[in-house]
């Protein structure tokens, strides 16, 4: 096993730091503050779109794109409690860039916020420097990959900015129900998205406040791979924070969420789960229950991350589970030799604090 250069390592941790704090000068709620919004659009043909929509009912997504011809939205902003970006079925590429995405709460009881990008069934999907502020259950949601499985046709998350994933429950009267779990919830999400090359989910900023956000895992591998000659790529992310709706209740929860995990259903195929991944240079900190996790899969390679965590929240509550650990290597579903296996974890950095005994 190499030496790790933790020098170098510290110095990658503070550009990563530096480079997202001087792409960002303000916050998404100021970019939607003081906009003037037209009403939901959909879009039914290819082309660049410039706009600021908003839906103020949970049940009318803001912007629904159905056409397979090239889509882009650019320099927009978009606002409301339901889902904010749907791309349909068979869509075309889609490219959203230096836009402004703002959840609301929808104040139904029972009710949370929705996605702010789902795209489903789609053949290439394009999202960079992008602000999603309060965003609820997903922050981008891609599931179902339809294209040929070439570069051209690929996946690319880059250098976007969530402040407060939040799928906490509202309780109708301006609050949330902090007695209803939000863990089942993502700021990144892939979902069967099988033998894509080139794939990249790379430079994003993850921050979740406690009493302020609900969310479960804040990156989420869900049965999606990439190739042998063209693994996954998951690099120099920042993930701070995550916590369930309450955050000192965790373990009344069974709160599982984690800054990184691969996931899936019980398999026998290799290729329809999560495989070929390198999860590196990623930095997660101050969570709740755990950093960073091999749960299934198969040549997926998790090296040079710094997961550290406390266990608690700026005034001393502790805020982690009992069972809270910062690196985790498990065969979560039983998977058979083949589906799991051929992983390596090494190199990576980890300190975590935990409750013992109520302490």
């Amino acid at each position: 096993m190499k030496k790790s250069n933790h020098g170098t390592f510290l110095a990658r941790s503070l550009l990563i730091l530096a480079v997202i704090g001087a792409s960002r000068s303000s916050s998404a709620q100021d970019c939607a503050s003081g906009a003037t919004f037209s009403g939901p659009i959909i879009i039914t043909r290819g082309g660049t779109y410039t706009g600021n929509w908003q839906s103020q009912d949970p049940s009318i997504r803001v912007v629904a794109i159905f056409t397979t011809q090239p889509v882009t939205i650019i320099n927009s902003r978009i606002k409301g409690p339901g889902d904010l970006i749907f791309v349909g079925g068979s869509s075309g590429n889609v490219t959203i860039q230096e836009s402004c995405l703002v959840g609301t709460s929808p104040n139904i009881a029972g009710k949370a916020r929705g996605n702010a990008i789902h795209a489903f069934s789609t053949v290439s999907v394009r999202v960079g420097q992008c602000d999603c502020e309060s965003v609820g259950n997903y922050g981008i949601w891609v599931g179902f990959y339809l294209g040929d499985n070439s570069l051209n046709n690929s996946i690319s998350l880059l250098s976007n900015r969530f402040h407060n994933v939040d799928a906490r429950v509202s309780d109708g009267k301006g609050g949330y129900l902090a007695t209803q779990s939000s863990q089942n919830s993502h700021a990144i999400i892939l979902s069967n998205v099988n033998g894509v090359p080139g794939i990249e989910i790379a430079w994003n900023q993850i921050i979740n406040e406690p009493y302020q956000s609900g969310v479960g895992v804040s990156i989420n591998i869900f049965d999606s791979s990439g190739t042998q000659a063209s693994p996954m790529q998951i690099h120099d992310n920042y993930i701070q924070g995550g916590w369930d709706s309450d955050p000192a209740n965790g373990d009344g929860f069974r709160y599982y969420g984690s800054a990184f995990t691969t996931d899936g259903f019980f398999q026998t195929d290799p290729n329809l789960t999560t495989g070929f991944l390198k999860i590196h240079d990623n930095q997660a900190v101050g969570f709740g229950n755990l950093g960073m996790s091999i749960a299934l899969g198969h040549d997926v390679e998790m090296s040079a991350n710094r997961i550290v965590s406390s266990g608690q929240l700026a005034n001393g509550t502790s805020s982690a589970t009992s069972y809270a650990r910062g690196l985790q290597y498990i065969n979560y579903r039983n998977n058979p030799p083949g589906v799991f296996g051929n992983n390596s974890v090494h190199d990576n950095l980890s300190g975590t604090r935990r409750q013992r005994n109520g302490r």
